[in-house]
């Protein structure tokens, strides 16, 4: 019952946006730059390498006089947002069928750039006027494409005081260097200072932040509440001067040394008024970074009681077990997860890998018929026999690592796995064609260790279902 009559209404409202921005485009290069279409269509050539040198460079041959560092700045960001005017065009948005699908979402968010540029450069916001089209443009998920704008693109909008804020944030979990990037942004920390009380924190600081792409830099100042888990409460604008600063300094830190989380809460509103931030604000891959963080203590808890289930009542499971009554779920899961948790972790080790190890654990498998964490499994045993075999690789002649690799890939073959060995069985290829012969001499002239190597290797090759001789 879907239709695709949105097609239309949404073509009317590029079209319609594409024009705004053709003729203010056309306005404000002129004195700025010489043949602004020109310009525009070689400012591939800085999309390709944004250096400072190739930015001045292609600013030096299209400036129609000598620019302040204002009018630098101007001159890219009129270039960025035609650049976007073209990318809304971008046809996959209209191949599919729901203009709220993730191809139709990507060339409305590029328009929604253009906007936000339009409205930087002229101070005239046109966004009412495009969502107003939109309203046209009938949704087979939403009543109109204005709600698939305001409900899936309005919140990626990103400016200067949201990369600010994602950089705040996103300090309490990991330590940034005085000089920082984040995508296609450059931060410079300034100051910063952190305080914590049992799992409350919070940080106090300023940044500068400045896009790679427009050279626009604002010096910003911050200050990011954490509650513990996901409660995060943060602020950012503009530096107002040192006295300003001074003064949201110690007022911040008094209320959060006197333990008064709400007074703490207060000042911040009181100093940035609208400007505030949360946990929803970071950029996507960020976002989901630290949430993992937030919790593992939670993790690390349930781990641990996990684990004491499966060691306490261990014998009491035996006893089922011997008597073919069914282990109860509760206990079935809490093994279930430990032995998961044991296994990801014998593949990620770094330390010599104990097989002994993985034998037990594949023993616990089958005694209790458990489940496994398929893809993991398969992803970290992959990842982990490649990195032996490039040990192999490096020195082919250890017989040690050429038996381990067998016998791992011998203990998953019980396991329902499907490993990605084609790197392993390159490597195995190219050792067969470089070491195999000359040792296969050796071993026949009565080499002892040399017939032990070949017999390893062999065997190593079945695994891998590759035959040398």
């Amino acid at each position: 019952g879907w239709n695709q009559v949105w097609r239309r209404p949404l073509r009317n409202a590029m079209d319609w946006l594409g024009g705004r921005i053709s003729e203010y485009y056309e306005e404000e290069t002129s004195g700025l730059i010489k043949y602004p279409w020109d310009a525009r269509n070689e400012y591939v050539d800085l999309i390709l390498d944004r250096g400072r040198e190739n930015v001045h460079d292609f600013l030096e041959r299209y400036a129609a006089r000598e620019l302040s560092e204002t009018e630098r700045i101007k001159v890219l960001k009129l270039l960025e947002m035609q650049r976007y005017s073209m990318l809304i065009y971008t046809s996959c948005g209209w191949f599919f069928d729901e203009i709220s699908g993730i191809e139709t979402v990507q060339v409305i968010l590029y328009a929604e750039h253009a906007i936000q540029f339009f409205k930087e450069l002229s101070g005239n916001d046109i966004e009412g006027e495009f969502k107003n089209i939109l309203q046209n443009a009938p949704s087979n998920v939403y009543d109109n494409g204005a709600l698939v704008y305001d409900d899936v693109v309005r919140p990626e909008n990103i400016d200067l005081y949201r990369v600010g804020a994602h950089y705040a944030i996103s300090s309490i979990f990991e330590e940034y260097p005085e000089d920082i990037t984040i995508f296609t942004y450059s931060g410079k920390s300034e100051t910063y200072n952190k305080m914590e009380a049992g799992r409350i924190k919070i940080v106090i600081g300023t940044v500068n932040i400045r896009s790679d792409i427009t050279w626009e830099g604002r010096k910003l100042s911050f200050a990011v509440l954490h509650l513990g888990d996901q409660n995060i409460n943060g602020g950012v604008r503009d530096y107002l001067g040192g006295n300003a600063y001074k003064a949201m300094h110690a007022e911040l830190r008094e209320a959060f040394e006197k333990g008064d989380i709400p007074d703490v809460i207060r000042c911040m509103d009181s100093h940035f008024g609208t400007h505030t931030y949360n946990l929803l604000h970071l950029f996507r891959d960020e976002q989901r970074k630290i949430l993992y963080k937030v919790l593992q203590s939670t993790y690390e808890e349930i781990e641990a009681s996990y684990r004491q289930i499966y060691e306490y009542h261990y014998s009491m499971m035996n006893f089922f077990n011997s008597l073919h009554v069914p282990i109860p779920r509760p206990l079935v899961v809490a093994v279930e997860y430990i032995v998961n948790i044991d296994l990801k972790g014998f593949f990620e080790s770094d330390l010599e890998t104990d097989v002994d190890k993985l034998e037990g654990l594949i023993n616990e498998i089958k005694k209790w018929s458990l489940d496994i964490d398929t893809p993991t499994i398969e992803y970290v045993a992959s990842h982990k026999i490649n990195s032996l075999m490039e040990d192999l690789q490096q020195n082919p002649e250890i017989v040690p690592i050429i038996q381990k690799i067998e016998f791992i890939l011998k203990l998953l073959q019980s396991l329902p796995v499907e490993l990605d060995l084609w790197k392993v069985q390159n490597i195995y290829f190219s050792i067969s064609k470089s070491s195999y012969l000359d040792i296969q001499q050796k071993a026949e002239r009565g080499d002892d260790s040399s017939g032990r190597w070949i017999e390893a290797f062999r065997n190593l090759g079945h695994y891998l279902k590759i035959k040398v001789d």
